[in-house]
């Protein structure tokens, strides 16, 4: 049976198979394709938040079976504490010296000794990794070196040891001896590698802080005699007698001891030895610039600072002070059970004589712990962690940078804890109490990233405020890791911005252009020599841009600076003298030698430019723009006047068009073409002059307020936003010229021809008729422009400089969220918090797309609806 239509009647032909056939295959390939694309795009963005959500979730711990021991070492005497890798075993150093080793499982000593034999020990100091260590004794001799776990792959041991599973342990000689994952026995053992004794003072080494520095050991001390001292240990081998010997550098500091306030509680040396800090009970504290340069030219060491660490407060004292790793954040624990993080920042103005002004940049509290004493702090070896035992049995540890409090733990018998270790890879806790030992698996989490340190204001150590900063990765473990999105954000926009602004106005002139008054057999190929400009790789244009542009602009900015503002006077210029042209000739004329008249103005431009920069130079920029942008010679009146010409020219050109137009287009009836021209020559000179006067105005207005090298314009670098804008703009020319000339080109003609039958001109049809008309595909045009400007990741990342900054500045560079992902993620460790962040700035690059893409589509379908009413 025939198949019926739409209308009811018999169709008399009947469709063949095939077509059939042909017509369900593409069908369904064309709807699996276009659904397959959704899908893909929304299992990125699925992959995308997989990878990102565990940046936010919350620390966890476990607590492990609490192990007794016996009380034959009080948990206040312990001065140090450690425990190994694989949380096997942990160590205790006591007050009188005594080391003792236990396995954490079940308190089993594997080592117990004296370290010192019969040394009297009164002070000490460890690395913040627990590893490096110096000792003081009363007789004055120092002894550094170091204790930690050290491992080795035993060939001989015992039938029971083989036997172990992977992950099982026993105890093995003087530690343990542990199954790895692949089928090894691995042995791990606490070693004390200390080193001779040296002399140092005659009195007893009261209290004593040491530092690895670039030039070697550093120790600080000071002795029952009062004597400061910052010496060094020089090693050499004696060949005669085959032993080694030490010297001992003295540099004693001369310092007068605040009035009573009588010895000091404690001694602090920074990281590198080039600052030193006398700390009262208190909080009063002295810092000593101890720099190479001071000791070298035999300088006396000088009190550059007072610090008062408790603040206003005048009836507290400070209970511990230890540096975080890195050695230049010192953490303060006062009475009240207030933490707070003091660094040396570089302020402009900064009295002290090194230019040095230590700053409170962190404060930790925890509410539940208020006014509960701070019994110890362990710093992790690795980042920004702090634990801190506290009088009560608590436990808390913080996140320094972001000055949150990750977890908090509870002894079971919420004694006093004496002792708190840190696992080495920051996924256990150790905490030993008078008799007992008690343990947490734990997994902080990733407590850099939080929603106020990717977006907002962090004070990183070593800045003088809160700031925006991206620096995910350092030279060094101690490195401060700065995790703030905002400046690559802005970098995004930075260059979108400046790319558009070159770009839009190109393309859609040229649009209107080739749509509305190029021949039409010029039409097709000069289109299709546009769109071959994308092909061009973007690899290419960023080397270009890299290689030769920016070096080449750097030496005539001030012409292409002139070129960019004399261009479109030289265009209107050039047409308002076309009108001079006969109306035969114009007419015969308007096709490409039109187009090749519009193309001549460009050389002609730039050789003006070049002409009157000379003259441009020295009446904005003092003669130097090179030395003007740098804060030298000039006044701020001239960068304003120069910056405010093309406002001034449009606020001209308004008020002439607004005012002049219509009494000129009442008076212009009878004149003849030549009049009309010649009029608008001198509305045209008239819009220049009142243009310039504007700018003037405006310059001289502002120059006696500010100066815009602090804000849009500033120090010359050469790849810079100029640059990146102008050739990322050329890169995204072809995008919106394509779609821009393809909507200008539907809009239909009985609507061209019924302006141009009611006595509009060519220009006023487009301008009026044909522009508004195709605005919603115009619209989407330059939201595709603008969306590859967003994603576009090597011109930016060869021509921008990848330097992350906040600043409007267009002669400086940046760094964007595509660039960075694209350096720094082959590099990142896969699951690291920097790994996931990355991907954190994927998500919001791919966010960033999808809203101008939403706003996109909102404006087309608004501009569609009203034009269909129209």
């Amino acid at each position: 049976m025939a198949d019926k239509t739409f209308t009811g009647l018999t169709r008399q032909r009947k469709t063949p198979k095939s077509v059939r056939t042909a017509e369900i295959t593409a069908r369904t390939l064309i709807t699996m394709g276009g659904m397959g694309t959704i899908v893909a795009i929304v299992l990125i963005f699925v992959f995308l938040l997989w990878v990102v959500f565990p940046l936010f979730g919350d620390a966890s711990s476990t607590r492990l079976p609490a192990v007794g021991v016996p009380e034959d070492l009080e948990a206040p005497a312990f001065i140090a504490t450690g425990v190994d890798e694989n949380q096997l075993m942990g160590w205790v150093l006591a007050a009188d010296g005594r080391l003792v080793v236990r396995q954490l499982s079940d308190g089993t000593v594997l080592q117990d000794r004296k370290l010192f034999g019969s040394a009297e020990l009164t002070s000490w100091s460890f690395s913040p990794d627990g590893s490096e260590c110096a000792f003081g004794f009363r007789d004055g001799t120092l002894v550094s070196g170091k204790i930690e776990f050290r491992e080795d792959w035993p060939d001989e041991v015992s039938e029971e040891a083989r036997k172990l599973r992977p992950g099982g342990a026993l105890r093995h000689a003087r530690g343990m001896v542990q199954m790895t994952p692949k089928g090894k026995l691995r042995y791990d053992a606490l070693v004390a590698d200390l080193k001779e004794p040296v002399k140092a003072s005659d009195g007893s080494i009261d209290l004593l802080d040491y530092s690895i520095t670039p030039g070697g050991q550093a120790f600080a001390y000071l002795d029952s005699n009062g004597k400061l001292s910052l010496s060094s240990i020089d090693e050499r081998y004696n060949m005669m007698e085959d032993k080694k010997e030490y010297d001992v550098v003295d540099k004693p500091i001369v310092y007068d001891p605040p009035p009573g306030r009588g010895r000091p509680s404690f001694l602090r040396l920074s990281g590198i030895g080039n600052t030193l800090f006398l700390i009262w009970r208190d909080g009063f504290t002295l810092r000593f610039d101890a720099r190479s340069e001071v000791l070298a030219a035999g300088g006396r060491l000088e009190v550059v600072e007072e610090i008062q660490l408790l603040g206003e407060r005048t009836d507290g004292f400070v209970d511990r002070a230890e540096f975080l790793v890195g050695k230049n954040t010192l953490m303060v624990a006062d009475d009240q059970g207030r933490l707070t993080g003091w660094f040396p920042t570089r302020p402009p103005g900064a009295y002290p004589r090194d230019g040095i002004v230590m700053a409170a940049g962190h404060v930790l509290v925890a509410e539940d712990a208020s006014g509960v004493r701070v019994t110890q702090l362990t710093p992790s070896p690795r980042t920004r962690l702090l634990l801190a035992g506290y009088e009560d049995g608590s436990v808390r540890l913080f996140h320094v940078t972001t000055d949150q409090l990750i977890v908090t733990l509870a002894t079971q018998k919420q004694q006093p804890v004496g002792g708190l270790a840190l696992a080495p890879k920051e996924d256990g806790v150790v905490a030993w109490s008078s008799g007992s030992i008690e343990r947490w698996r734990m997994d902080p989490g990733h407590p850099e990233a939080t929603w106020a340190s990717l977006f907002g204001k962090v004070w990183y150590e070593g800045n003088v405020g809160p700031e925006h900063d991206w620096e995910a990765e350092g030279g060094s473990d101690d490195f401060e890791p700065k995790l703030g999105l905002v400046k690559l954000v802005f970098g995004t926009l930075k260059a979108t911005i400046y790319a558009m602004l070159i770009a839009a106005p190109i393309a859609l002139l040229a649009a209107i252009f080739t749509s509305e008054f190029l021949e039409p057999k010029y039409r097709a190929p000069i289109k299709s020599v546009i769109e071959m400009m994308a092909s061009l790789p973007s690899v290419v244009l960023g080397f270009l841009a890299a290689i030769v542009l920016a070096p080449f602009v750097k030496d005539v900015l001030v012409p292409v600076l002139c070129t960019f503002l004399v261009l479109p006077l030289v265009i209107m210029l050039g047409a308002r003298l076309w009108q001079f042209l006969p109306t035969r000739t114009a007419i015969r004329m308007s096709g490409m030698p039109r187009f090749a008249a519009v193309a001549l103005t460009l050389p002609v431009a730039i050789w003006f430019a070049s002409v009157i920069s000379p003259g441009v130079e020295g009446a904005f920029f003092a003669g130097d723009i090179m030395d003007w942008l740098n804060g030298g010679r000039g006044t701020a009146a001239g960068g304003w006047t120069f910056l405010f010409i093309p406002l001034g020219l449009l606020i001209a050109g308004f008020l002439v068009a607004r005012f002049v137009g219509p009494w000129m287009r009442q008076v212009s009836l009878t004149w003849t073409r030549m009049q009309c021209a010649f009029a608008d020559i001198v509305r045209f000179a008239a819009v220049l002059v009142v243009g310039f006067l504007v700018a003037w105005l405006l310059g001289q207005a502002l120059g006696g307020m500010s100066d815009p090298r602090n804000s849009i314009v500033g120090p010359y670098q050469p790849r810079n936003a100029m640059i990146v804008g102008f050739v990322m703009g050329f890169a995204i020319v072809p995008i919106i010229y394509t779609l821009a000339e393809d909507a200008l080109s539907s809009v239909p003609n009985q609507l061209r021809e019924g302006s141009l039958g009611c006595g509009a001109t060519p220009w006023q049809t487009a301008l009026r008729i044909v522009v508004p008309t195709a605005t919603s595909g115009i619209f989407s045009a330059l939201m595709v422009g603008l969306g590859r400007a967003v994603g576009e990741t090597m011109i930016v990342l060869m021509a921008a400089g990848n330097t992350p900054l906040l600043e409007l500045n267009v002669f400086n560079g940046f760094r964007t969220l595509s660039a960075n992902i694209a350096v720094e993620l082959p590099e990142a460790v896969k699951d690291s918090t920097h790994y996931r962040i990355l991907f954190m700035a994927g998500l919001v690059l791919f966010a960033m797309t999808f809203v101008i893409n939403t706003i996109a589509e909102m404006v087309r379908r608004r501009f569609r609806k009203r034009f269909a009413d129209l």
